[in-house]
């Protein structure tokens, strides 16, 4: 799919108007060529597969160089470039291609394999407590039924005065008011999607559930506190949910404080962890068009089914894909720096070639992975370079639900300008036109 597209225009979306300029006729010389801050790129998207030694993509006027990348596969020519491979093994390899793209007029547009893996982490927070309690732009991230608790503001000293979902025993009699706290997710289709790159496949890693819960201390070891129960997008209960006791609360040396905690002591003899779901489980069997909010079914859920044994608060329901989950605790953070520091080799201060880096197509869920993985490259680089991202509209729009009558709440140009530039502090986002295809630069 992404391996046919060619040609694109990366527009920096804040109010300062560009230059053009023509390429000219003498792709090769390279101080006049290279192009500068302020003028559009031009390039065949995959170019760098289809035309690796340069026999014909330096004639069709592009000032551009760009190679997709996946899972098991990176730039031509070098076999070991794999996300999972360590920076040293590959770095003068990809310097060198950079080198060559420089060489030839090219900027590189940087697609590469760890950056991918992490920039599209899928993290979502779902909001607990009713609607009327959470950012208006983010009402698809509350649930429609709640059969017990209420909201409340939580001012403890571990509430930070955030809404929640409180659930209060009934002394006299626990369990009398035990039910779902929530249940039937509104934006139920973010880990429904297998048709987009095998980056984004929501079929192709672990899946991590993380409710946000704080009970009160004292609690016997036995106490069942709830329940999480996660649906496939066929309505069945995977069977990695699990149930959550008051002994899940208390690290290594049997101590809780009543802090709220997302990841939990599920072994005692191990560091606290989230509910891992595996990869397919959510979305097994044939593909289903998860656009098609209308004739085509998604059950996915993730419901919190409160005992009634002990008081309890809840805020959210946090899931992620692995690569989130390994990004935000952390683990990517030097790696990313190396890829950075990369993609600076060479860098002239006086002629500056910014070899930004580049993803495509994203949902809504995908931002905060982003937006931390630019906020690395910006600061390693000094804000030298950055993560360029192409926003394909209708995928980053596809989790909203319709309404009863099938409409669906359009974003505004001022939402995606907050969300993803005041927010995200994105620089540079492109456009989703692509008008020919790669394989077209060797047919002229």
């Amino acid at each position: 799919m992404m391996k046919t597209k060619l040609f694109f225009t990366a527009l920096l979306l804040i109010a300062v108007i560009f230059g053009f300029k023509n390429p000219s006729e003498e792709s090769k010389n390279i101080s006049d060529q290279l192009p500068k801050d302020n003028e559009f790129l031009i390039t065949a998207m995959h170019a760098g597969q289809v035309d690796p030694d340069y026999i014909y993509f330096p004639e069709v006027g592009a000032n551009a160089w760009h190679k997709y990348t996946g899972p098991d596969w990176g730039w031509p020519g070098i076999s070991n470039d794999n996300y999972l491979i360590p920076t040293a093994d590959y770095r003068n390899a990809v310097i060198q291609r950079i080198d060559n793209n420089m060489n030839y007029g090219f900027r590189s547009i940087m697609d590469r394999p760890k950056i991918e893996y992490l920039a599209f982490g899928q993290k979502s927070e779902y909001q607990c407590e009713d609607v009327s309690r959470v950012d208006p732009d983010l009402w698809f991230y509350t649930y429609k039924t709640h059969t017990t608790g209420q909201d409340f503001q939580d001012t403890s000293q571990f509430g930070n005065n955030q809404w929640v979902k409180y659930c209060q025993v009934n002394p006299d009699t626990p369990g009398v008011n035990q039910g779902y706290v929530v249940k039937d997710l509104k934006a139920n289709r973010e880990q429904a999607n297998r048709y987009w790159s095998s980056w984004i496949a929501d079929s192709a890693y672990n899946w991590y559930v993380m409710p946000k819960i704080r009970i009160t201390t004292n609690v016997p070891d036995t106490t069942h506190i709830c329940k999480i129960e996660v649906l496939d997008w066929n309505g069945n209960i995977v069977s990695s949910s699990r149930d959550i006791t008051a002994k899940h609360f208390k690290d290594r040396n049997q101590n809780y404080n009543g802090r709220y905690m997302e990841e939990f002591y599920f072994n005692q003899n191990q560091d606290s962890s989230a509910i891992e779901i595996p990869s397919g489980a959510m979305c097994s069997g044939p593909k289903r068009d998860f656009s098609d909010w209308v004739s085509v079914p998604v059950n996915t859920d993730f419901r919190v089914y409160w005992y009634g044994q002990c008081d309890m608060w809840i805020d959210y329901v946090k899931v992620e894909n692995q690569s989130a989950h390994e990004l935000f605790k952390g683990q990517w953070d030097q790696q990313i720096k190396v890829e950075t520091d990369i993609a600076l080799e060479n860098y002239d201060p006086s002629n500056p070639i910014p070899n930004n880096f580049y993803i495509e197509e994203f949902e809504f869920n995908i931002v905060s992975a982003m937006s931390y993985v630019d906020s690395i490259i910006q600061d390693r680089s000094q804000n030298k370079i950055s993560l360029m991202v192409n926003l394909n509209y209708p995928l980053f729009s596809i989790h909203i639900p319709l309404d009863n009558n099938n409409h669906r709440d359009e974003l505004s140009a001022s939402y995606i300008n907050n969300y993803l530039i005041e927010k995200a502090k994105l620089k540079y986002i492109v456009n989703m036109s692509y008008p020919r295809i790669s394989n077209d630069i060797c047919t002229k």
